[in-house]
């Protein structure tokens, strides 16, 4: 059995390390500080635990109660609210590992944030095992949505066309692993949203912004969908085609809601430049705007489309009967 002093004397090696892992300074001693932490990394750890043998522990206080498990699982990915991950992987390594299938603390936090990051199983199961360094929670959900491969950064996005004037002009959306475009294709991956996609992203724009202004990832991503989603016809277009998974119930909050996250955030460079210029030329060319409109007016629907057709064949057969007589 683990001794509360055993774990004491492993933070106080390493209080200093602790502190200064964050910006504002503790007014506190160390006596109070290494219990603050001690008391902060034995719940989690425990709770980690507990979360990945849920069938064993199914009748637990905390994870047989959804509401109260969401509400911790979100307080743990507040900004304000995170512990130095090193210190959370050391006691693991040193005093719970044994009691766990899972001999790396990261797994273990994969597991229990999944449905943080389950829209990326491959990436997921690809990282299994492997050792990362990352700074504490909000940092490791970040870690597991960003790309698998470094993306290049050009100029920040001024301009760009909604997904429904795209469509419009022949863009057409599919749902893929990866964000990219392939004349006509734009390729986008599933982007499942439901009541805590808002708190998460918010927070992990917030930490881009602080610790990775230069490679925002995230950031450059809710950009582009900004532009993207302006209403909720935009919305209803990325639902249709499996891009978006709604979980909110109403199109127009979730464009309300990528609208709210971009606000105040500085994109100085993005990562999505070079797609936003090729869709910008596609939709600048005249004749992809008027296919467009001719698609969007007289064949927006199976039954428009008949009744064009049908018109166009009744058209001619009038305009062969007037020339007929000129013509024979």
């Amino acid at each position: 059995m683990t001794c509360p002093k055993e774990i004491a004397r492993i933070i106080e090696e390493n209080e200093h390390k602790i502190r200064s892992c964050y910006s504002e300074s503790f007014d506190i001693s160390r006596e109070d500080f290494v219990k603050m932490v001690l008391k902060d990394s034995t719940f989690i750890i425990e709770l980690f635990l507990r979360a990945d043998k849920k069938e064993k522990y199914k009748n637990d206080y905390l994870l047989s109660n959804p509401l109260l498990n969401r509400h911790i699982l979100e307080d743990l990915i507040l900004l304000e609210n995170q512990l130095p991950f090193f210190i959370l992987e050391e006691l693991h390594e040193k005093f719970s590992k044994r009691h766990s299938e899972n001999s790396l603390f990261i797994d273990l936090s994969r597991n229990y944030f999944y449905s943080c990051i389950k829209s990326i199983p491959k990436v997921m199961e690809k990282e299994k095992g492997k050792k990362k360094e990352v700074k504490h929670f909000t940092d490791l959900i970040r870690y597991f949505h960003c790309p698998t491969k470094h993306k290049d950064f050009g100029d920040s996005i001024r301009d760009l066309s909604t997904a429904t004037q795209l469509y419009e002009t022949g863009v057409i959306f599919k749902l893929d692993e990866c964000l990219e475009r392939t004349q006509p294709l734009l390729k986008i991956p599933q982007f499942e949203i439901d009541d805590i996609t808002e708190g998460l992203f918010r927070n992990i724009m917030a930490w881009e912004q602080c610790y990775y202004p230069s490679e925002a990832y995230l950031c450059n991503y809710m950009g582009l969908l900004d532009y993207l989603l302006d209403t909720g016809e935009d919305v209803e277009l990325l639902v249709e085609k499996d891009i978006i998974v709604n979980s909110l119930g109403s199109n127009e909050a979730i464009s309300k809601m990528v609208n709210r996250l971009c606000l105040e955030i500085v994109e100085e460079n993005s990562c999505y430049s070079e797609l936003a210029q090729k869709l910008n030329k596609h939709f600048d060319q005249c004749c992809n705007r008027n296919m467009g409109l001719l698609k969007s007016t007289y064949f927006s629907n199976l039954w428009r489309g008949i009744a064009t057709i049908f018109g166009l064949i009744i058209f001619g057969f009038s305009l062969w009967s007037i020339i007929r007589p000129y013509v024979v």
